[in-house]
């Protein structure tokens, strides 16, 4: 069993594998297809619906129009999944993202056990698997969990390249990075270029590894590289010559901050990891720190090597002009291993945190968890909320995992303490439906909409006037045409055709006499179907 932080039993190493997959397969699939489609999911959802209805998959067409501003891998994963249903839905449009969640936690487990060892090989995957990033980005369709995925298993399958002992193990892992920088670079090409390679550069610069670059297949993986990656941008080139031109905006343009650039300050970053590894934020800064101390002996490689991964990708994206929060999550698992190295430390070991500053620091963190789930209780029992005893049922149970768990860590019974402590995340995670139904979102309502107006369409032609909102699209089930002219669609008029239309669009038609309100789908006029009289 565990002893001193280590695995030494073959059973109990594969009963943690058997936990991590559990945890993270709990996590990736609850409530899956709980929330309706968002817009940015339904760009996929939609594009991934026309090759299927079209047949033509190399081209992606998101209502009628090219969209090539996003490579292709996410748009044939939920195409694939949906033929393989035989129909497409919310849950099969978040399914491969799901899969690939999954798959990181288990990478992460498999890796970091080479490296490490296997108990921090599971707290790794356990602190990935039940951080605030990981829970938000498995259950939608948007290719950042793809990314972050092929990223973090090019990343670990390239120091196990490095280090691996055997020539046959070492072009076995070298071939597993080309192939996962191959499927990244699909999944959401350019960006696994910087937040990966500047780390790698780094890497050889420091710690002087450059006569490892021939046994790590340049040419073999360049062309394997080549051979994936290269036929789909040649054949768009082929069909759509204004690819270059979206290509040069979409991806050039924002990283000079010259296209939706987002006026976030150059810190920007250094706030959502914080948030993103919730709720482990608090070993960022001993993350950060820890692999300058030379205490940490032979871990101290490894660090060096996820630090510049986490550091060295998230300055990257910190100069580039356009900023998003999801930018940074390809490097999050590399936080989430560091997180695991210094609790398992902490723990067990105690060699780079004396026994009283680990006592302290586990002991606050357990408070503030316990008196945070106090709160929500005290909030719930005074709310209206309709489930709120349910919920707060689920937020007890909860609260007694980390009570539990803090008597366990106190009886220095760790491996227990430690189980309880992500019982009580996961029975948080299981509920986490329920808060999110008490917030507004506006995606119910869209969902209900485009339904009531598909009803009362009954099949004739329906057009936006002006723009239409990508979830709409998707829940509509066909395509929208959209018409900036409104006298053009006045002129429509004989062919029976509805309209819907949102804000400012939405009270000029309201106001026009020539058009009769049918059905008002949301709230304070932001969006109906008229017909024409």
């Amino acid at each position: 069993m565990w002893n001193g932080g280590i695995v030494n039993d073959a059973t109990a190493k594969k009963f943690a594998f058997l936990a991590v997959a559990a945890v993270s397969v709990l996590v990736s699939f609850w409530a899956l297809s709980f929330s309706p489609v968002g817009n940015h999911e339904a760009y996929v959802a939609a594009t991934a619906r026309g090759m299927l209805n079209s047949g033509d998959w190399v081209v992606p067409v998101f209502n009628g129009e090219v969209r090539i501003n996003k490579t292709p891998l996410c748009y044939w994963m939920v195409a694939a999944a949906a033929k393989a249903a035989g129909g497409i839905n919310d849950f099969v449009v978040r399914l491969p993202t799901a899969v690939l969640a999954v798959v990181s936690a288990l990478a992460i487990f498999y890796f970091v056990s080479e490296w490490l060892g296997v108990s921090i090989a599971v707290l790794s995957s356990l602190i990935w698997s039940t951080s605030l990033c990981f829970i938000r980005y498995s259950h939608t369709a948007r290719p950042e969990m793809a990314l972050s995925v092929f990223v973090a298993i090019s990343m670990l399958s390239f120091y196990s390249a490095v280090i691996a002992q055997s020539r046959r193990r070492q072009v076995l892992y070298a071939l597993v990075f080309w192939l996962s920088f191959s499927l990244s670079m699909l999944a959401k090409g350019p960006a696994p270029l910087p937040v990966m390679f500047p780390a790698l550069f780094f890497y050889f610069a420091i710690f002087r590894k450059w006569k490892f670059i021939p046994k790590l297949l340049p040419a073999a993986g360049v062309i394997l590289f080549l051979l994936i990656f290269l036929p789909w941008p040649i054949a768009i080139l082929a069909k759509c010559p204004q690819a270059v031109e979206i290509w040069k905006n979409e991806f050039l343009g924002r990283a000079a901050g010259e296209y939706a650039a987002g006026s976030k300050p150059f810190y920007y970053y250094f706030k959502i990891m914080f948030v993103y590894m919730a709720p482990f934020s608090a070993f960022i800064p001993l993350a950060l720190g820890a692999p300058f101390y030379s205490v940490w002996e032979k871990k101290r490689r490894p660090m060096f090597y996820l630090w510049l991964w986490f550091v060295g990708g998230v300055i990257a994206m910190s100069l580039c002009g356009g900023k998003r929060q999801h930018y940074i999550l390809p490097m999050m698992p590399a936080m989430a291993i560091l997180v695991g190295i210094i609790l398992d430390d902490m723990i067990f070991l105690r060699k780079a945190y004396s026994r009283k500053f680990s006592s302290i620091f586990l002991a606050v963190h357990l408070f503030i968890f316990s008196a945070g789930t106090v709160g929500a209780i005290v909030w719930l029992l005074r709310s209206g909320v309709a489930a709120r005893y349910l919920i707060t049922c689920s937020i007890t149970a909860a609260l007694a995992f980390f009570i539990a768990a803090a008597v366990l860590f106190a009886s220095s019974r760790k491996v227990l303490a430690i189980v309880c402590f992500f019982a009580a995340a996961c029975v948080l995670i299981m509920f986490w439906p329920c808060f999110e139904s008490m917030q507004e979102n506006e995606n119910f309502v869209i969902k209900d909409f485009a339904r009531n107006v598909s009803i009362c369409a009954d099949g004739r032609e329906v057009v936006a006037y002006c723009k239409v909102n990508p979830s709409f699209v998707y829940y509509f089930d066909r395509d929208v045409r959209v018409v900036s002219d409104v006298d053009l669609v006045c002129s429509q008029y004989p062919s029976g055709i509805g309209i819907i239309a949102t804000g400012e669009n939405f009270e000029q038609l309201k106001n026009d006499s020539r058009f009769l309100l049918s059905v008002e789908g949301i709230d304070n006029g932001r969006g109906f179907f008229v017909k024409i009289k």
